[in-house]
């Protein structure tokens, strides 16, 4: 990986560490040293703290994890979430909100690229359209997080008037950036994508830098959420056709079988961040570039059923064991996680549902068989087939969650989904003897801006005041 400039890790710690990204003031001190070379852009694409879209609160909501009694014994932001409390404010809950605050950040950082660029005293002009190209990528996903996040989910009849999140296109540091609409969020999302994507580079220096693949997979997560099945086929065909690599979990479970099996806290090689799927690395939050999901990321037991048989992606990743009364699924691995990130089985898996929008559905199925065999062992293994857009879908959501599990995928998938009377769901479970539901209408759905934000910000009004 590139070494990062020092001199501007520095000017970036001694703002950012100082001062929320929620006042959009003090980033870079005045009177320091300002970026003015290549170099010191590209250090910007490569800092870790620009790669960051914290999906911990919206995966509470859906169960994904394990969450223990202990942490929902009492009316808290987790407990509102986890067990769907709905008459009870989570803005009260809720003085700060790093999820919010990271990805301004780095929202921040990308304007920075983009204004600078121009004027740094080298550099060919090609490198620089392509380090603008790629602060424009890195700005459009973090736009998709928030307004995928905050604000209602993307209807074309209403989404020139749903109240979305701010939006800021400057490094101002006194400026306080307006609350816009649904579609103009994503009107910014498809130009900074559709006008960068000629030049990001075929290649990438790193996981962390965007390349063609990620700007055509963010067009194709885009359109998909739009509904704009023709254009998310055509872009998840594009990325496919720069990288349709899928890693073998399956040789890698079969390399490590002795050790996987054998042991009860097996140490694995790692391949998270050099994952030859990889699009672009993010990290989700900040306990993930930590420590990964080894801390985090246990499931109940009886959740491992949604994994079939001879699922790698079970096996290499969790193990049962007791916690207290509970008997769950811990995940072991200890690896770097890309939580924010995108891999070429997101494309797999969108043109897949694209195609059984269009009847496609033997074609639709080849591509979903065609990752499970990365991902299922043979002596398990068989095909699955499908011949309604219905079952198509459901097999697809399945691999979706499985792949993506932690991510905060699940979340966003059941949003979009919960617009379509057909594929809505209510989401029950039974917790302390009483039988829980979530509505697909529910105000939960949208997560709230919280205090700090609010204070700071005049124009923000919240979409949801609970």
């Amino acid at each position: 990986m590139k070494k990062i400039n020092p001199i501007i890790v520095l000017i970036l710690l001694s703002g950012i560490l100082l001062s929320s990204c929620e006042k959009y003031l003090d980033v870079i001190p005045k009177g320091k040293k300002i970026p003015q070379n290549i170099a010191d852009f590209e250090a910007f694409i490569q800092n870790p703290d620009m790669h960051f879209n914290d999906m911990t609160t919206p995966v509470q909501l859906t169960n994904e994890f394990y969450t223990n009694s202990a942490a929902i014994n009492a009316v808290n932001l987790t407990s509102i979430n986890f067990n769907w409390i709905e008459d009870k404010s989570r803005v009260d809950f809720l003085e700060s909100d790093e999820a919010y605050n990271n990805a301004y950040k780095g929202i921040y950082y990308s304007n920075l690229i983009i204004d600078g660029v121009p004027d740094a005293i080298d550099g060919t002009p090609e490198q620089k359209d392509a380090l603008i190209a790629q602060a424009k990528t890195l700005r459009a996903m973090s736009y998709f997080f928030l307004v995928n996040r905050y604000a209602k989910h993307y209807n074309a009849a209403s989404a020139s008037t749903d109240l979305a999140v701010p939006l800021n296109l400057k490094p101002d540091f006194e400026q306080v950036p307006p609350q816009v609409t649904v579609k103009e969020i994503y009107d910014l999302i498809l130009s900074d994508l559709n006008s960068s994507v000629a030049a990001l580079p075929a290649k990438s220096k790193n996981s962390y830098c965007p390349n063609k693949a990620t700007g055509y997979g963010m067009l194709a997560r885009t359109y998909l959420f739009m509904k704009d099945f023709d254009k998310a086929l055509i872009n998840a065909n594009l990325a496919l056709g720069q990288s349709d690599v899928l890693f073998d979990m399956v040789k890698y479970y079969t390399d490590n079988k002795k050790t996987i099996d054998a042991t009860a806290n097996p140490t694995l090689p790692k391949f998270d961040f050099l994952n030859p799927e990889n699009y672009i690395f993010r990290f989700g939050s900040t306990s993930n570039k930590l420590q990964g999901l080894y801390i985090t990321g246990s499931i109940p037991a009886k959740d491992s059923v949604r994994f079939e048989p001879g699922d790698t992606r079970y096996r290499i990743n969790f193990k049962p064991r007791k916690v207290g009364a509970d008997t769950i699924c811990n995940f072991f691995r200890m690896d770097d996680f890309n939580g924010g990130g995108m891999r070429s089985p997101e494309m797999y898996l969108t043109k897949a549902e694209c195609l059984a929008r269009k009847g496609q559905f033997t074609e639709a199925m080849t591509l979903v068989n065609t990752l499970r065999k990365k991902r299922i062992i043979p002596e398990l293994y068989a095909d699955l087939s499908a011949t309604t857009e219905e079952q198509a879908i459901t097999y697809i959501r399945r691999e979706r969650n499985n792949e993506f599990f932690g991510t905060g995928m699940n979340y966003w998938d059941l949003r979009r989904f919960n617009t379509e009377p057909k594929y809505a769901k209510t989401l029950t479970k039974i917790y302390n003897g009483q039988t829980l539901s979530l509505s697909p209408t529910s105000h939960l759905w949208i997560m709230p801006f919280s205090r700090k934000a609010v204070q700071n910000n005049a124009t923000l009004k919240q979409i949801t005041e609970l």
